[in-house]
């Protein structure tokens, strides 16, 4: 039991042990606004791109399969599968919206090669927390 009037936990805990979950994030990721213009099919991701916009976020990340469709939808007589992915930024990445498109840029993952797009659909925000949490799509 604290002293009456001392916080048990200090008001800044969350940004004092950023540093700490910062080293657990071994992957990287790149997310921008999608940009002006046509998607183009890009054969070595089998996914068609949207140009990307302004950046808002380029740094460490860590990224893990939370769901796998096992009923994959069907569009033009071909099963399109989804999978949902949680992606935890650094507790100072900021201005992520859903919508955004994520590109991983390195990822130990062999399905999640450099290059990968996922749709950002979820952020999740919070004081209490040692980093960003957000949830993104990939469909293909």
């Amino acid at each position: 039991m604290g002293r009456p009037g001392t916080r048990v936990i200090p008001a800044d805990w969350q940004a004092t042990h950023a540093a700490v979950v910062a080293k657990t994030l071994t992957s990287s990721v790149l997310i921008a606004e999608p940009g002006d213009g046509e998607p183009v099919f890009n054969p070595d991701t089998h996914q068609s791109e949207t140009p990307l916009g302004a950046t808002s976020y380029d740094g460490p990340a860590t990224i893990m399969l939370v769901s796998d469709s096992d009923q994959a939808p069907e569009v033009a007589g071909e099963d399109v599968p989804t999978r949902r992915y949680e992606v935890k930024l650094t507790h100072a990445a900021a201005g992520v919206k859903p919508g955004h498109i994520l590109q991983v840029t390195a990822c130990q993952d062999p399905d999640l090669g450099p290059g990968v797009r996922l749709i950002v659909d979820t952020v999740e925000r919070g004081t209490q927390r040692f980093s960003r949490v957000l949830y993104a799509t990939l469909t293909h």
